[in-house]
């Protein structure tokens, strides 16, 4: 797909069968496992480590990832707000808030050292100044090393649990408890991407979720990746973060529903924790 073509597809309306017919155009591309870049939507360009994981294919082919995703936080994080994003891949939604919501400071951790070069690669090269990126692994143990399984090709996929390879690479723990504290941080919105181990990243600021009253966390809800992590059941996060006194809403496009517990199976729900029983998306 030549990048007439590319920014030409970019610009057409979401239909059923997109994705599929823009990788048969990029069959060849897909398989040569390398690095590439490109520009997308907001005028940001990417730089990613390949074409086969779905995040960055999806940012090649449509420009953007998850944009009702990135909507939300650019909808609702507070004017001068602090925006936190656990699990930040290369950028695909920090990066985003960052170039539209310029008023805002966000603070990115993601795990893997490969894939996190390629984060600070896509602030740099966007020339975001109110975005910072940190390689350590969000834990509620301070300080140590563990042992963390990022593919090589589906990087997106990265875990403590060895899900999709076998292959593991030791990295930094953080405690963003003790990060807010000695920054003076104290977010507004909060996104938790981690393949199972929210709950872990919820430990890891137990102090700041239960003291503050207007932050709000956006996270995945995927039952089997639950199961996988350690120490971990399906389900776990929700308990977790409600006894910090939180309510629960699904988040479906742009539509919030109060919800008790989900328990799908074999589904990934997007939900809301938040202590405003109120909350709602600005128009």
């Amino acid at each position: 797909m030549s990048n007439t073509f590319r920014s030409f597809f970019q610009l057409l309306p979401a239909f059923k069968g997109k994705l599929r017919l823009a990788r048969i155009f990029n069959n060849k591309k897909i398989k040569n496992h390398q690095e590439y870049f490109f520009g997308v939507k907001n005028g940001l360009n990417f730089f990613v480590p390949n074409l086969i994981e779905n995040v960055y294919f999806e940012l090649y082919a449509y420009g953007y990832y998850e944009k009702e995703t990135v909507d939300f936080f650019v909808k609702t994080i507070p004017q001068n707000g602090v925006f936190v994003d656990v699990g930040a891949n290369i950028g695909s939604i920090s990066v985003f808030v960052a170039r539209l919501r310029p008023d805002v400071k966000v603070y990115s951790f993601e795990a893997a050292p490969a894939v996190y070069k390629y984060l600070a690669k896509n602030i740099e090269i966007n020339q975001l100044s109110n975005i910072k990126a940190y390689n350590y692994a969000i834990h509620k143990t301070d300080n140590i090393q563990l042992p963390f399984f990022s593919p090589t090709d589906k990087s997106g996929k990265g875990s403590f649990s060895s899900v999709f390879t076998n292959e593991a690479v030791m990295v930094n723990t953080l405690n963003l408890d003790n990060f807010f504290q000695k920054n003076n941080i104290a977010p507004n919105a909060i996104k938790v991407d981690v393949e199972g181990y929210e709950k872990l990243i919820f430990e890891s600021m137990e102090s700041f979720l239960k003291t503050s009253k207007d932050c709000f966390v956006l996270f995945e809800h995927v039952d089997w990746a639950e199961d996988f992590a350690e120490g971990c059941k399906s389900g776990d996060a929700q308990i977790t973060i409600k006894e910090y006194g939180y309510h629960l809403m699904e988040l479906e496009e742009d539509k919030l529903t109060p919800r008790d517990f989900i328990q799908y199976k074999g589904s990934c729900e997007n939900l809301l924790a938040t202590k405003n029983i109120n909350f709602s998306i600005p128009k």
